[in-house]
């Protein structure tokens, strides 16, 4: 498996967020990926809301998946 990610600040509190989980081709699969772009909504130094949607890309072809991803991030002391 193999992942790439980035983020890129728009603005003070807001960021563009993506992160993928690639599986390569072998022998015994054609390999996939999920995607999951994102935005991400920084309220405070030490805390930040998530929302995004996933894909899927099987044999060539982009697969939405219409589950909302919802995370939250804190700093834990």
């Amino acid at each position: 498996m193999v992942s790439v990610g980035g983020l890129k600040k728009v603005s003070k509190n807001f960021s563009l967020v993506f992160d993928s989980f690639i599986v390569p081709a072998s022998a015994n699969n054609e390999g996939y990926a999920v995607l999951l772009p994102s935005i991400r909504w920084q309220n405070g130094s030490y805390k930040a809301f998530q929302f995004g949607f996933a894909g899927l890309a099987v044999q060539g072809e982009l697969i939405p998946i219409p589950i909302p991803m919802i995370q939250l991030f804190r700093l834990l002391n």
